[in-house]
């Protein structure tokens, strides 16, 4: 019996082992071609076609948001408490929200598209309304499967789909920054990564399963998936307003170079989202087991750690990007990107604050208050709306980077605000999964999440 025990465990830590090691390099993978796709775009497409590529990657990073806020983070949380036999009507009733979502992101995307080209010709954004909408397509439609897989503990099947995809995406960019006889241009980019999604997104729907679906089982979902996302939709809405609103208005103010050079510099030090992703992940999972357990005290204590071993291992990192920034710059982008070295130092600052938030958001997500996601994504609207003109009147680029820097702080400042009253007050605790017992002895999971 002892060796059978012990067989057990051994057996429980290495698959643990081995789904974590899946995991991370999906991850890594994933970071790291985009890290990259970057850098290759940057030398391929030069300063002022590359500034044309980020104002079309802000579109499509905003509309991604939405799916994130209204599909993704409902079905990470929701679909993996489905009993085995609800699973496969459960998943195919999201992946009919998918198709109904993406197909009107589409839409919209084009026909706003068509309104900006009129509003703003010199950007030349109106002539990739195609090469976006294909881009939303399968990005969104890959983003799907590959966290399809991840909620239904299928980690290789997601490390096949991901290497399916982003690997195919980087051969073909290393293809086109060694080849000398092709002219690429933004469009020409956006189709090579709308493509390499393809060949995921088949791969993903060899790999779905059976489909099964009732009208029944898609308005309890789609009644649970609204319940989750009705604080985080409005606020996802407009955290990608103020992600893109400096961007945009510094493209129409002085050009898409200055658009490329702001991404450019962002690009570099954004490796370190890399460790962002993977403590997020890793410590919201933590923290709201620590909560549930051990209620408010143990929540405040993962974050301090957070804070201080995370926030130590990224102070280190930005801060030697910031003293080798000037050879970094030359060395990955060459001398055409000289000039963007002092981007890099203010970026390493918004990052900075940007870590420092990561902590107070996991918190909120563990104590269930999402609704102060919305206030606080208010507030920082107020600001940009507010500040951007003057602060790029006067101070060109830097003043992009100045107000991503104030909406930082505006959100560390109000998520402290309201976690000094939610984690040393004396509500009880929330959670996710209250067990309500019911006759007969049986047991009904109720779900809280987004109240």
């Amino acid at each position: 019996m002892g060796l059978a025990r012990l067989y057990d465990r051994l057996w429980t830590v290495g698959e643990r082992t081995w789904t974590l090691n899946l995991a991370v390099a999906d991850q890594g993978m994933v970071s790291g071609v985009n890290f990259l796709t970057g850098v290759m775009l940057a030398r391929i497409l030069g300063l002022a076609e590359f500034g044309r590529f980020t104002l079309a990657w802000t579109i499509i990073t905003a509309v991604n948001i939405v799916q994130q806020a209204t599909i993704i983070d409902p079905m990470l949380s929701i679909g993996s408490k489905q009993s085995p036999e609800r699973r496969t009507a459960y998943f195919s009733t999201v992946l009919v929200h998918q198709a109904i979502l993406n197909t009107a992101l589409i839409l919209m995307v084009v026909a706003g598209l068509v309104i900006l080209d009129r509003l703003a010709p010199d950007w030349g954004i109106g002539g990739l309304e195609w090469p976006i909408a294909a881009v939303i397509f399968g990005f969104q439609w890959q983003e799907w499967f590959r966290r399809y897989f991840l909620a239904r503990n299928r980690f290789f099947v997601m490390l096949v789909n991901d290497g399916a995809r982003y690997l195919l995406q980087i051969t073909v960019l290393a293809g086109l920054l060694m080849s000398h006889a092709l002219q690429v241009s933004s469009a020409m980019a956006l189709w090579v990564i709308s493509w390499a999604a393809l060949v995921a997104i088949l791969h993903g729907f060899l790999c779905f399963g059976p489909f099964r679906w009732s009208r029944a089982v898609i308005a309890e979902v789609t009644l649970a998936h609204w319940r989750f996302s009705r604080w985080v939709l409005p606020s996802a809405v407009l955290q990608a307003i103020n992600g893109s609103i400096f961007f945009f208005a510094a493209g129409y103010f002085y050009g898409t170079a200055l658009v490329g050079g702001l991404r450019a510099a962002q690009n570099l030090v954004g490796f370190t989202h890399i460790l962002f992703l993977g403590l997020e992940n890793t410590m919201q999972v933590r923290a709201a087991q620590a909560y549930a357990a051990f209620g408010k005290p143990a929540l405040a204590r993962a974050m301090r750690q957070l804070w201080i071993w995370g926030g130590g291992l990224v102070s280190v990192l930005l801060l030697g990007f910031c003293l080798e920034a000037g050879r970094l710059v030359v060395l990955i982008y060459g001398d055409q990107f000289r000039d963007v070295t002092f981007y890099v130092y203010l970026w390493a600052g918004a990052y900075a604050l940007h870590f420092c938030n990561m902590p107070l958001r996991i918190a909120i997500r563990a104590l269930e208050c999402t609704r102060h996601f919305l206030e606080v994504q208010i507030l920082v609207a107020l600001f940009s709306g507010l500040s951007v003109y003057p602060l790029i009147e006067t101070m060109g680029g830097a003043g992009v980077l100045v107000g991503a820097i104030g909406c930082y702080l505006i959100e560390l400042l109000y998520l402290l605000a309201v976690l000094k009253g939610k984690l040393f007050s004396s509500e009880p605790r929330r959670h996710s999964d209250v067990v309500m017992p019911q006759p007969g002895g049986a047991s009904r999971v109720r779900s809280n999440a987004g109240e």
